[in-house]
């Protein structure tokens, strides 16, 4: 029988940019696996922008913590991703998916989630996003490059095309994934 969950997205107010403060958040969380689903919600909706970022903390501490508690909502999370319009939220979700790509989490092995995911994180790299956005993007996308022949190919013409518009920080991200395509093929 599944639990009701006692999370009320007001005790998001509780919560602060101190370290403490999130990871105590994230421990009631863990022991309440119910109010997950209801992180990436908050962390979609564009009401509450304060509520949306915090959420977006939790779950990165989570996944940094205990990422099997966030493995059995990676395939539903997929159609919500277009939908994020908070950077953070964008950050957080970049970084889960290329850290759960790089472990080879089975469940993201299906073809029509890899094609979803391939045009989110183009879509990212390509838009005006946050360095850090871009640079998980660049780790999911030479990642799922290993199952899709075209991805490696892509994302080479777009980085070397656009290192040079971007910051220094990019560019040497951009150089780290062109060298690992490089040594792929």
């Amino acid at each position: 029988m599944t639990r009701s969950s006692t999370f009320d997205p007001s005790e998001l107010d509780q919560v602060d940019a101190r370290l403490t403060s999130r990871l105590a958040f994230a421990k009631k969380i863990e022991d309440e696996p119910e109010a997950i689903p209801k992180l990436v919600k908050l962390m979609i909706q564009e009401g509450k922008p304060h509520h949306a970022k915090k959420a977006a903390w939790i779950l990165d501490l989570i996944y940094s913590q205990s990422a099997e508690k966030l493995h059995p909502y990676l395939m539903q999370w997929i159609q919500a991703l277009p939908q994020l319009k908070i950077e953070a939220g964008r950050r957080v979700m970049a970084k889960i998916y290329a850290l759960a790509l790089a472990e080879h989490i089975e469940v993201l092995n299906d073809g029509t989630s890899r094609k979803k995911l391939i045009s989110i994180f183009f879509d990212w790299l390509l838009d005006d996003h946050e360095v850090a956005i871009k640079a998980n993007a660049m780790t999911a996308l030479f990642t799922l490059g290993k199952y899709e022949d075209w991805v490696h190919p892509e994302l080479k013409r777009v980085l070397e095309e656009d290192a040079a518009k971007h910051s220094p920080a990019y560019r040497a991200r951009a150089r780290m994934t062109l060298a690992k395509i490089k040594n792929e093929h």
